[in-house]
């Protein structure tokens, strides 16, 4: 099982092997790194401002950074793109 472990920052979790062993296996732990398991928009919180300032949708922006991340200039794009009202 999962034993909180504190430190400075705050707490992490450490797992105790003789614990992790009763655990079915795909609670145990992983070498590799955990996805994030929401959909939600990489972005900045400058990048999401300026979209709620300008009624974007963010959800509805393709990122064009890293990894999909939505960037300044995808917000600007999509804006341009939009039909003008």
């Amino acid at each position: 099982m999962l034993e909180p472990v504190k430190v400075k920052v705050g707490f992490v979790w450490k797992i105790d092997p003789q614990k992790e062993k009763s655990l079915p296996l795909d609670a145990q732990a992983s070498p590799t790194m955990a996805t994030p398991t929401t959909e939600e928009a990489m972005a900045s919180p400058a990048v999401r401002k300026m979209a709620g300032e300008n009624a974007v949708d963010i959800d509805r922006v393709q990122g064009t950074g890293k990894g999909g991340r939505i960037l300044k200039e995808d917000i600007l794009n999509h804006m341009e793109a939009a039909p003008k009202v």
